[in-house]
């Protein structure tokens, strides 16, 4: 849900399945305005896409999308003004984001079971800028979220266990 409360983002299943086991069928990105009930794709294309964030004044989306034959994963923006979008990051650089500085100069997100803060917008090399916030290899870390005041950040912590 935006934070002005107008539009949210989500996503479904969409199509058929590319292979066996979870995570093969295609996942859509789509918007809904809740003034007029329009719903648009963000964008429909070949990829699979999930996990919709929007910025704080509700005009950007970012997403994660990974192409089903290749494997490849991107990090994307989609500007709800033009319905342009762009690649964020390094193709294939694993970075889930889950939340948003109200300023909009961070990313919070969890890379490889660790939690981050990347600086936006990211500029060429960010992945260089980002901070790790929090590590422990006896757990892998999701999901974080900045709290209300933003002086805090809560996430969920599982013991890593290497097969």
């Amino acid at each position: 849900l935006s934070r002005d409360g107008m539009k949210v983002a989500y996503f479904v299943p969409h199509g058929e399945s590319y292979g066996p086991g979870f995570g093969d069928i295609r996942n859509e990105v789509w918007v809904k305005s809740l003034v007029d009930g329009t719903e648009v794709p963000v964008p429909a294309d070949d990829y699979s896409s999930w996990f919709p964030l929007w910025s704080p004044d509700g005009t950007k989306l970012i997403y994660n999308r990974r192409n089903l034959r290749t494997n490849e994963h991107q990090l994307m923006l989609w500007s709800s003004q033009t319905h342009d979008h762009e690649q964020l990051a390094a193709p294939n650089t694993p970075m889930l984001v889950w939340d948003w500085s109200r300023d909009g100069k961070w990313l919070l997100g969890e890379h490889e079971g660790d939690i981050w803060l990347i600086p936006f917008p990211l500029e060429p090399r960010a992945e260089t800028a980002a901070q790790k916030v929090v590590s422990n290899p006896a757990y892998k870390l999701y999901q974080p979220h900045l709290s209300p005041d933003y002086r805090w950040i809560v996430f969920e912590a599982v013991v890593s266990i290497e097969i």
